[in-house]
């Protein structure tokens, strides 16, 4: 199903930054493209902050970086999800029509995207 278009991560809506952990890509494959050896992402997603913190904690021990789903949060809080991390994190919030957790508006969901670039979320 198609929706209106998305920024599910804070990444996305980091203005004008072709880039995210060395991966940059200014001319696509070949000369001008740079690329950094992959990297392993774990997703957690946890109804709680105390849970989802447990969970980022227990991934970041196997994984390079971490995608924390505040859309699977029963009340998101960009602050709790993000404290006390000690590696990379990436935050989505994705919106129903698109298979997430998220059903409020769109402005809502955009605020805590930018609430956690504003925070630090890589």
């Amino acid at each position: 199903m198609e929706g209106p278009t998305s920024y599910n991560s804070a990444a996305c809506l980091r203005a004008g930054s072709p880039s995210l952990y060395g991966h940059q890509v200014l001319g696509g494959q070949g000369e001008g493209s740079t690329m950094r050896s992959p990297m392993l992402c774990e997703t957690v997603a946890e109804p709680t902050a105390q849970a989802l913190r447990a969970a980022r904690d227990s991934a970041a021990e196997r994984a390079d970086l971490v995608e924390l789903r505040l859309d699977a949060m029963e009340h998101p809080d960009v602050a709790a999800a993000l404290e006390g991390r000690q590696g990379p994190v990436i935050v989505t919030c994705r919106p129903r029509w698109e298979g997430g957790g998220f059903d409020g508006p769109e402005e809502h969901r955009i605020a805590l995207l930018d609430e956690a670039l504003r925070l630090g979320a890589d």
